[in-house]
């Protein structure tokens, strides 16, 4: 497939349509792999294949094309009817899940803590009024691990007035998430949401996977669930953008249809995602023009299913370490990429190192790189 990259992503209708029926044909005959520990597989997948349209392929759980068709066409109809117009107002968001800490001058990357991320916290919060949209940026290393999601929480609600539920470690958690979540009103405790990341590739499986399932017997089609996979290419993706991209999807359309069946057409929402992989170093090309590229093919695509721009998720991340040139580069010119590809978020101020790092100063100098992009987009 010879894709000509535009501003606006580069796939005309033939592709995308393509690789849509691509993605179809891998649930079809390959189907993904469903392992639980929440709940007995068997007994999740007797639940499923009850459906017509699906069915049991060498023990892997397969999708036929008119019942996936059939659920993304309703699901495109809905997500249009409810789309507003694009807020004007570019937000920017860091990072929240960052556990290393650069205070201010320092020439090295210390663990986070309480302190520092309640300080971090009351940063983001004084900078609401230049679009910074944030919460506790990291986990506190200062904290058991099992209570480093509460400790997050706590300070996000206690800091910030943008707060949100924490990515989720432990089926433990969930009481007590709950609880917090109906004391600050971000919750009746009759319904809840949360998201899963399948395992790349073609898996349903893992512990986000098992916390979801915790979920729907505590909420049933009460939940309201987003799934999203992130593979990567030449690692557990194929090594070219519009295989990856028909792997990536498979992924999102297997988890979006087993929740979808699992809650009887319940609130469930997909996004996919793939990533450049440096093969000559073992890191991830984040920052660098092919991870542009694939934000701009992947939020065409994502348009082509009825959800809003996502072109600047993850625009201001960086793999330098620290403040430097590298970091302001990589982030400068994704995000002036995005905001011209129609972003209206943007996703990772302060981070560094890709999203191991918070930094207050480099904080800063990505609104300074936002505000400059914005004036051009504008």
């Amino acid at each position: 497939m010879n894709v000509k990259y535009t501003i606006t992503g580069g796939l005309n209708e033939h592709q995308m349509e393509r690789i849509h029926q691509t993605a179809l044909k891998i649930l079809d005959e390959i189907g993904v792999e469903v392992n639980a520990n929440e709940i007995p597989t068997p007994e999740l997948l007797k639940i499923v294949t009850a459906h017509a349209g699906v069915h049991l392929k060498n023990s892997r759980l397969c999708f036929s094309p008119r019942l996936v068709d059939q659920y993304v066409c309703a699901h495109r109809a809905e997500l249009l009817a409810k789309r507003s117009k694009p807020s004007e107002e570019v937000l920017i968001h860091p990072i929240i899940h960052t556990f290393n800490y650069l205070a201010p001058g320092a020439a090295k990357v210390r663990p986070q803590d309480t302190a520092s991320l309640i300080d971090s916290a009351k940063l983001i919060d004084t900078l609401h009024d230049r679009g910074l949209r944030g919460r506790c940026p990291g986990w506190p290393s200062d904290v058991p691990p099992i209570l480093q999601p509460l400790m997050h929480y706590k300070i996000s609600c206690q800091y910030t007035r943008n707060p949100s539920l924490p990515p989720q470690t432990s089926t433990k958690l969930v009481p007590y998430l709950c609880e917090m979540a109906q004391v600050v009103g971000q919750t009746s405790g009759n319904s809840w949401s949360a998201g899963f990341h399948p395992i790349s590739p073609l898996k349903l499986e893992g512990d986000e996977f098992d916390i979801a399932l915790h979920y729907w017997k505590k909420f049933g089609n009460r939940l309201s669930l987003w799934v999203g996979p992130m593979p990567i290419m030449g690692v557990t993706a194929p090594v070219f953008f519009p295989a990856a991209l028909a792997q990536s999807l498979a992924e999102a359309l297997a988890a979006f249809m087993f929740f979808k069946l699992l809650t009887n057409n319940g609130s469930v929402f997909f996004s996919f995602n793939f990533y450049a992989f440096d093969m000559k170093y073992g890191t991830f090309a984040q920052g660098g023009p092919e991870d542009a590229l694939i934000a701009l093919v992947r939020n065409q695509l994502s348009q082509w299913y009825g959800y809003a721009t996502n072109a600047g998720d993850k625009a201001l991340l960086t793999l330098g370490h620290l403040p430097d040139a590298q970091a302001a580069a990589e982030k400068a010119g994704k995000t002036v990429v995005s905001l011209l590809a129609g972003a209206t978020n943007l996703n990772g101020a302060g981070s560094l190192s890709l999203d191991e790092t918070f930094s207050p100063e480099q904080l800063l100098i990505d609104l300074e790189i936002a505000a400059w992009a914005g004036r051009v987009a504008r």
